[in-house]
């Protein structure tokens, strides 16, 4: 064996052992630190940075020079587009795996040179190796589809790489792909662990099937879960949860992890709007279902920034590191695709850019996250519909009867009184048999809607049935109940509608009255259950109304139930 056979051999043997000692390290960080060093200390460059896929770029995430003076700021957040990485390998000189290109050639001085930075160390005049040359040394997952490179520079002997030494350099990258082809999968195996655990814990609760695990008051509680799972899981310390108000896109901020009182009390009262959230989800900051803004790369209006909390933190510009202006963006979507919600999330435990790992941590979550929303959304949505009449959109009677309820529940506890108002339409029937049924039901409409103009936030109107509606007067003793039922009769019978033939119609309401007392013998009021108190108050006011009825109609009769 000759002496640079030799030379080459050790050389080899070198890289070989050196390489596998990539194997066993746990982290990307480390990982990508340590193959640089390798290719300037072992391959013979003066610097080597490592360039890893991001949806459409290729963004450096280390970079190593034994000559820092060699590494511009520049060089630390440096990005290329997939297209121009596509276009250098598509005009480069291909040696084995490796792709080169002169920095003197047309390509790369005409168009292509704005898009490397160059790390001078050369006279190009005296070198065969000019500043803006470029060699690469892809990385591959398991489908053969290139996730990255490696891109050493400024060999320390002036010229191109050798046969040899370009040899060792393409098989150093390939145990680097098999290197951090294991420590993602290691990786993405701790990370489900932490979701299974996580799901066996506290997700699985969130699809049983009792409609109280569905209801709004819960929903607060659910998401505060998934915040702090988010947290864990995929290692960040930061996270806020918004959701848009129902018809409208305003958010409601529903639920956090890490933030403070003041940061959470200050988000709260914020006006955000769905549609300020666009400049942080545009598609070239995508990865996957997450949108990750590089404050490097992008720049966001006043008015983004102005809803946006952002931590008064130490930071330090560098390859891959996480600036406090950074932020990463998840939008919540409902099963029919309507965006529903946002969420933001902030400040790594690493420190650094979420990785590949923690990218699809998060859209697990996220995904659960939207599932719970969605079915907490539908099941509102069909409690609306039922508890709300088609026609006149009030609230339906078992929904009433269920406020009443809660009310004398409350009154027998605080001694206040509750009274209940039954409404009938005079001789509706006259309506629809003169005019038809369209014009009774846009009649029952305004009707329904001159009632409800008097309701307050102790007052629930609702249709009963038919041409009877009832109103609930909480805290509301006889007399005030009798008050507010003649203004309503007033109103009522000074009401008219047109109908098609340019003729108004009109007609007069009867109206009981009836009111529970809690206070007149409280003890025992106590031993009755609200729900018969229910029944026998509307019963009493039905009464009455029945009286008004064969008085003449027209006007307003009373009844106070007795225990």
């Amino acid at each position: 064996m000759s002496e640079v056979g030799v030379d080459e051999y050790n050389k080899l043997r070198t890289v070989i052992q050196t390489a596998r000692k990539l194997l066993l390290l746990d982290d990307e960080v480390t990982l990508f630190d340590e193959i640089n060093r390798i290719v300037c200390e072992e391959l013979g460059f003066s610097a080597s940075v490592i360039f890893i896929r991001e949806g459409d770029i290729f963004r450096t995430v280390s970079r190593f020079s034994n000559h820092p003076e060699l590494l511009s700021d520049e060089i630390a957040n440096h990005t290329m587009p997939v297209e121009v990485v596509d276009e250098i390998r598509h005009n480069a000189t291909q040696i084995g795996n490796l792709f080169w290109m002169d920095g003197r050639s047309d390509i790369i001085q005409n168009s292509l040179g704005a898009f490397i930075v160059p790390t001078p160390n050369f006279d190009p005049s005296k070198s065969g190796w000019h500043p803006l040359s470029v060699l690469f040394a892809p990385l591959f997952d398991r489908d053969g589809e290139i996730i990255g490179f490696i891109n050493p520079d400024d060999p320390k002997d002036g010229t191109l790489p050798s046969d040899e030494n370009s040899l060792l350099l393409e098989l150093f990258a390939n145990y680097c792909s098999i290197a951090i082809e294991l420590l993602r999968a290691r990786t993405n195996a701790a990370s489900r662990i932490r979701i299974l655990e996580a799901q066996r814990a506290q997700i699985s609760r969130l699809f049983e099937t009792t409609a109280a695990s569905r209801r709004q008051e819960q929903l607060t509680e659910v998401l505060n879960d998934f915040a702090r799972l988010m947290a864990e899981a995929a290692d960040f310390q930061r996270i806020v949860i918004n959701l848009k108000e129902h018809n409208t896109t305003r958010l409601q901020l529903r639920a956090s992890f890490g933030l403070t009182r003041e940061e959470q009390d200050e988000l709260a009262i914020k006006a955000t709007d769905l549609r300020q959230f666009e400049p942080l989800t545009q598609p070239e900051m995508a990865i996957g279902g997450v949108y990750f803004f590089d404050h490097n790369r992008f720049s966001l209006p006043d008015e983004v920034w102005d809803m946006l909390t952002v931590p008064d933190r130490a930071h330090h510009d560098g390859d891959g590191l996480w600036h406090p202006l950074d932020s990463l963006t998840i939008p919540l979507f409902d099963f029919e695709g309507e965006q529903i919600g946002i969420i933001s999330l902030d400040e790594p435990t690493s420190g650094r850019h979420p990785t590949p790992s923690q990218i699809e941590t998060l859209e697990f979550f996220a995904a659960q996250c939207e599932a719970a929303i969605s079915q907490v959304v539908n099941f509102q949505r069909l409690e609306r519909m039922a508890q709300t009449d088609d026609l006149t959109h009030l609230p339906t009677r078992n929904f009433f009867t269920l406020r009443v309820d809660h009310e004398i529940e409350v009154a027998k506890q605080s001694g206040e009184k509750v009274s209940v108002l039954f409404l009938d339409i005079d001789k509706f029937k006259s309506i629809n048999d003169t005019y038809g049924h369209l014009a009774g039901d846009n009649y029952l409409i305004a009707c329904a809607r001159v009632i409800e103009s008097f309701a307050s936030d102790s007052t629930m109107v609702a249709r009963y049935g038919g041409e009877e509606f009832t109103i609930l007067l909480a805290k509301c003793d006889s007399e005030q109940a009798q008050v507010e039922a003649e203004k309503i009769r007033s109103a009522v019978e000074s009401m008219a509608i047109e109908v098609e033939n340019g003729q108004k119609i009109g007609s007069t309401i009867s109206i009981g009255v009836a009111t529970l007392d809690p206070a007149s013998d409280s003890q025992r009021y106590h031993l009755i259950a609200s729900t018969e108190l229910t029944i026998a108050l509307l019963a009493a006011a039905d009464k009455a109304l029945y009286s008004a009825k064969e008085a003449g109609r027209n006007r307003i009769a009373t009844n106070l139930l007795s225990p």
